[in-house]
């Protein structure tokens, strides 16, 4: 990812591109290609892939406003009501794009009619078009069950990279963190209201980057222990809001957390954080539930300890205690702790 001053020369050279396809600008369409497509790799860093999004008549690149100062207030304002008039709520540049791609997308964008996103080059640029009932992309609200997917798509990768920005790098190896939150991502997006609780834990940085930690070690230690793949983004999903209620009432989290989230539906992932945000303080043999909720229990009060660090009280349970050595050993070993 790259810096503001980066973010700021790509916006003005996608923005040279464009008034350039539409004839705007007396320069050779293949040269300021060329030069936007060096620009976007150099804002790309080692990331792979950007997403430029309009909010409000505001852009954005992965995430970070881009000042409306001297330098970029013509490219950033004429491409948002460019976006703005064709009903585009996202462009996804890939790694693999290159100055025809650019050329190509920017040719359709320049000419396209209302409503139509352009050609999008071989898969390696892809448009989100906003419907009528579609959001704004920097709401972590409620989510509707049926989105477009080339939207919902875009939603999903762009709140992947604003959870990872939250992850402590230090601790966790960022290629498992982007691994766990991909599919804990796409689980709270197929439930209606699936990011209320994420937008509850992301006004309190320090609750969030706890949950997203404790998501990702629970998730490490199931894929350790046999979980199959297909259940573990619900787990990651549930171990991230197991403490949800501690910023509801910290006096009596386990209770506000658990009446909070059944008010959220009663679809089993609802009941599950429900039982397990009431139950993960308490002794194993005081909870009462199924098998793999209890499974769940255990690989939260885990990753819980993970996050507390070593001077944690130690897990009784043998077989416990050596899965947590052995968790912590491979993340320690894939981000490079000792």
């Amino acid at each position: 990812m790259g810096g503001d001053a980066s973010n700021r020369r790509c916006i003005a050279a996608l923005w040279t591109l464009v008034e350039t396809a539409a004839g705007r600008a007396p320069t050779d369409l293949g040269d300021v290609a060329a030069a936007a497509s060096a620009t976007l790799a150099q804002a790309m860093g080692d990331e792979s892939y950007l997403i430029v999004h309009e909010n409000c008549g505001a852009i954005f690149v992965d995430g970070h406003l881009i000042p409306l100062a001297v330098d970029v207030f013509a490219a950033a304002k004429g491409l948002a009501e460019r976006m703005q008039a064709h009903g585009v709520g996202e462009i996804l540049f890939d790694r693999h794009v290159d100055a025809a791609d650019l050329a190509h997308w920017a040719s359709g964008f320049a000419a396209a009619a209302e409503g139509t996103p352009g050609p999008t080059g071989e898969a390696r640029i892809h448009v989100g078009v906003r419907g009528a009932s579609s959001e704004p992309v920097m709401t972590l609200g409620r989510q509707r069950a049926a989105t477009e997917v080339g939207d919902s798509r875009l939603r999903a990768v762009y709140l992947e990279n604003q959870l990872m920005a939250v992850v402590d790098e230090r601790r966790i190896a960022p290629g498992i963190a982007r691994c766990v939150l991909h599919g804990v991502v796409e689980s709270l997006l197929l439930l209606p209201g699936g990011l209320e609780p994420l937008t509850l834990l992301q006004g309190e940085p320090k609750a969030l980057r706890q949950a997203l930690h404790v998501a990702i070690v629970a998730v490490h230690l199931a894929r350790l222990a046999g979980w199959p793949e297909s259940r573990l983004g619900e787990l990651g999903a549930v171990a991230l809001l197991h403490d949800v209620g501690a910023l509801l009432d910290p006096a009596r989290p386990g209770e506000a957390g658990m009446a909070w989230l059944l008010e959220r539906g009663t679809e089993d992932f609802w009941l599950r954080c429900a039982f397990v945000s009431a139950s993960w303080r308490q002794q194993a043999e005081e909870g009462a539930g199924e098998w793999a909720d209890l499974l769940t229990l255990d690989l939260v009060r885990l990753a819980v300890r993970h996050w507390l660090g070593r001077e944690c009280a130690p897990v009784e349970d043998p077989e416990l205690d050596a899965l947590a050595r052995a968790g912590a050993a491979t993340l320690g070993a894939a981000s490079g702790q000792p």
